[in-house]
């Protein structure tokens, strides 16, 4: 295993830092047929990890209980931590923005509807009257975001949120060269890349909330 993940990873073209680029140095077709040399089981987890927290507007029928259920399949059937871990960030992210989002509308928690998935609704429920939702020291963005978002500056808000996740992908790399979590790494920086380059800055105000949503991971009438 160790030699065909060295071979991936030899193959894949550096990344530049997403809000510098211009372009994408590979394509989603080509990359996507480098997954052919993971093992099936790494493949399966990155597969069902990208369905979940991927940079990209959910589907229409991606509704809280679709998502509730990839997300226990996700926990279930992926063996690698490190993959587990970031998952984790990423919902956590995804539920902060959702509650800063009602928080700014200057809404309540409502009985039976999800603030988060997994441990996060509980949290976000515990804390949502603590200055930062409590979350500051995991989430250090959390009051720039808010007053991004009452400042409209959708653009802003978006690269904030993707620099944060960059940033806890880049040590994975170094960390774990020629392994899983390096691979897995590459993938959501690419698809932060790929979201950025496609991202039309003069639409911003357009698309401000249509953009929220794609940041939280929903459609405003969930987890909103």
């Amino acid at each position: 295993m160790s030699e065909r993940y060295y071979t991936l990873q030899a193959s894949l073209p550096p990344l530049p830092f997403f809000a510098t680029a211009v372009r994408l140095p590979i394509n989603e077709a080509r990359l996507r047929q480098r997954t052919t040399l993971l093992a099936p089981s790494d493949r399966n987890s990155l597969d069902l990890a990208m369905e979940l927290v991927r940079w990209r507007r959910q589907l229409p029928e991606s509704g809280d209980q679709r998502v509730a259920r990839l997300h226990r399949r996700f926990i279930q059937e992926c063996t690698n931590a490190e993959l587990k871990a970031f998952v984790d960030f990423r919902m956590g992210l995804r539920a902060v923005v959702a509650a800063l989002r009602r928080l700014r509308r200057h809404a309540q928690p409502v009985s039976g509807e999800l603030m988060g998935f997994g441990h996060w609704d509980a949290i976000i429920r515990q804390r949502w009257h603590q200055p930062g939702l409590g979350l500051e020291y995991v989430y250090p963005w959390i009051a720039e975001a808010r007053w991004l978002l009452e400042a409209g500056d959708a653009l802003a808000l978006e690269r904030l949120l993707m620099e944060a996740v960059w940033q806890r992908l880049k040590p994975l790399a170094d960390t774990f060269p020629f392994r899983f979590e390096a691979i897995f790494a590459y993938f959501f920086k690419w698809d932060i890349l790929a979201r950025w380059v496609e991202f039309d800055a003069g639409r911003a105000e357009v698309r401000f909330a249509q953009l929220l949503d794609e940041v939280t991971g929903g459609k405003r009438n969930t987890i909103s």
